[in-house]
């Protein structure tokens, strides 16, 4: 089981989101299953920082995918809350690394929901599981100030 990380301070990097009235459900609240698009778009922007915009372009050799993920909800967002979406990765294996989510409101700091993801790197050759690159694993322990287990 993963322990997440449930301080703001251990989150070299943080988003928002302002919670749209499709992600709800016939009361107002946040259905369940958009804390994983919560934590993808966490995901992407923590990408886009560190990597720039050509991330995305598609000319990498190589492609990530979730392998896992899981969450805990600790709270109620609501329809129009501001939600801060703080993102680290805590562990970087051979072919794979965890990302670590906590969501807060904005207004209270109160948290919403804390949850994981694993990300495996796919050969796009192959299709099959590849380590990862050490040009990707020296940035991420570079902006994460050595914070990152590693399980090698």
């Amino acid at each position: 089981k993963i322990q997440v990380e449930e301080y703001p301070a251990k989150y070299n990097f943080k988003t928002r989101v302002r919670v749209r009235f499709a992600e709800t459900d016939a009361q107002g609240v946040v259905y369940n299953s958009n804390y994983l698009v919560y934590f993808e778009v966490a995901r992407v922007e923590y990408f886009r920082n560190l990597f720039g915009e050509n991330w995305f372009d598609g000319q990498r050799p190589y492609d990530v995918t979730v392998g896992e993920a899981g969450c805990r909800f600790k709270s109620s967002a609501r329809f129009d809350q501001i939600l801060d979406l703080h993102v680290r990765i805590a562990e970087i294996r051979n072919a794979s690394y965890v990302f670590e989510y906590l969501i807060r409101s904005a207004k209270s700091g109160e948290a919403v929901a804390v949850g994981y993801t694993t990300l495996v790197t796919l050969s796009r050759e192959t299709g099959k599981a590849m380590r990862v690159p050490i040009e990707v694993r020296e940035k991420i322990l570079a902006f994460e100030d050595g914070r990152v287990r590693s399980a090698e």
